[in-house]
């Protein structure tokens, strides 16, 4: 079998800037407007004013390196102090809590192992560590803890489609170091019982980690709106670290994420030294090196330019279109959905028909969804614009599941990849 052949080479002449920026028009021909009323996949749009400030902000900073917020730019000291103090006033984190800016929530994530990995290590002797994760747990923790040579066991149950809490307590052995809950995960919007979770965390002296990566900027202010959003943050005794995404529902340009540690003592266990460097000592409490500063200087920018009042505003037009959303699916026939959504987003099964034929019929329409499994299912994920389309897009899901009712739309065959991420 032959190996086919790249035949693009380094170019041996440049060319007019128009010309390049010509063939980056076309080559986008096709991609979508991240911002499209139809995208209904992971786009967290705040409204053409957030998005604007946002940008703004990357820009000022695009070519600046966060490594040298203590030379060079000491602007970004500025943000990064100023965005942490914001964060653990919003998670009701104590005055002694400790917090890193990531690249994003994988990052944070890693740092939260590390550290939950080598405190284990050195205070309680454990070298072949094992964390517990619900089923719908973000698959990077089973990535990441490949890395780190962690066991994963995963919970094969969601009871009302939240973690299996009696199936995580059954599972903790003596080499247990951590467990995990979401807030909420990301083929769900129903946050798992944290508070649960965190006293079985107490109950056996382990680590608790709450995946706030979705949530973590918009449960807040739902809560504060009278939603039924239930406790997630530090005030829930037993928590020990949250990671939250400014790029999600932080509307701050990717990437840029936050781990917050219950303890500042517990950075001890995150960071790597190094002492024999020809050009110094070397300290980092990051994963990541170098980074661009645009991303944190665009979360502090949204921060400041919505405030508390702006975010209830946004969150509360998300509420209103999964409202909307939700109770047009419910009303159709043959479909369900899963849990009572409490987040951003939400996923629908069906009954009586084949969910990915109408997942197909949809897409067809145009639609970017995402397509969940274990039930299968579509999962739509909401930004505050999205209430204006509601009725379209019930009308067109109407149509789609007749269609398929009636055999005149099936699925496509199963080694597709279905849904648009």
């Amino acid at each position: 079998m032959s190996t086919p052949q790249n035949t693009q080479r380094f170019p041996e002449t440049g060319k007019p800037s128009a010309e390049i920026l010509g063939e980056m028009d076309a080559a986008r021909a096709g991609d979508w407007d991240w911002f499209s009323l139809k995208n209904l996949t992971a786009s967290y749009y705040g409204g053409p004013d957030v998005a604007e400030v946002a940008k703004e902000a990357f820009v000022k900073h695009i070519g600046d390196n966060v490594v040298h917020q203590t030379g060079l730019h000491p602007s970004v000291r500025k943000y990064e102090t100023d965005v942490i103090a914001m964060v653990k006033d919003l998670f009701n984190a104590p005055e002694n809590a400790a917090a890193t800016i990531t690249t994003g929530g994988s990052e944070s994530i890693v740092l939260a192992l590390k550290t939950a990995r080598d405190r284990a290590r050195e205070l309680k002797g454990i070298t072949s560590p094992n964390i517990i994760v619900p089923q719908s747990a973000y698959a990077v923790f089973n990535k990441l803890s490949h890395f780190l040579g962690i066991e994963v066991i995963q919970m094969q149950e969601s009871p009302d489609y939240r973690a299996d809490v009696a199936g995580m307590e059954a599972a903790i052995d003596e080499n247990t170091i951590m467990l995990v809950g979401s807030c909420p995960p990301f083929p769900l919007g129903v946050v798992d019982p944290i508070t649960e979770i965190a006293a079985l965390a107490q109950k056996h002296d382990l680590w608790m980690h709450v995946d706030a990566c979705i949530g973590g900027f918009m449960l807040p202010f739902a809560k504060e709106l009278g939603e039924d959003v239930p406790d997630f943050d530090f005030r829930v005794p037993g928590v020990t670290s949250m990671s939250a995404d400014f790029h999600k529902y932080g509307y701050g340009y990717r990437g840029c994420s936050i781990l917050v540690l219950l303890d500042e003592e517990l950075v001890k266990w995150q960071g790597f030294a190094a002492s024999n460097w020809n050009a110094g000592d070397y300290y980092s409490k990051n994963t990541a090196g170098s980074r661009n500063s645009g991303p944190i200087a665009s979360a502090w920018a949204v921060f400041n330019y919505l405030g508390r009042a702006g975010f209830l505003r946004v969150t509360a037009d998300i509420i209103k279109g999964r409202q909307a959303f939700c109770e047009g699916i419910a009303a159709i026939e043959g479909l369900e959905i899963l849990g009572t959504p409490q987040g951003p987003h939400f996923a629908f099964k069906a009954e009586g028909l084949n969910i990915l034929a109408v997942a197909d019929g949809l897409m067809a329409k145009g639609w970017a969804i995402n397509i969940g499994s274990k039930p299968d299912a579509i999962l739509l994920m909401l930004s505050c614009h999205h209430h204006q389309i509601a009725e379209d897009f019930l009308g067109d899901l109407c149509a789609v599941v007749a269609a398929v009712k009636a055999g005149s739309l099936k699925a496509r065959g199963e080694e597709e990849v279905y849904g648009i991420y």
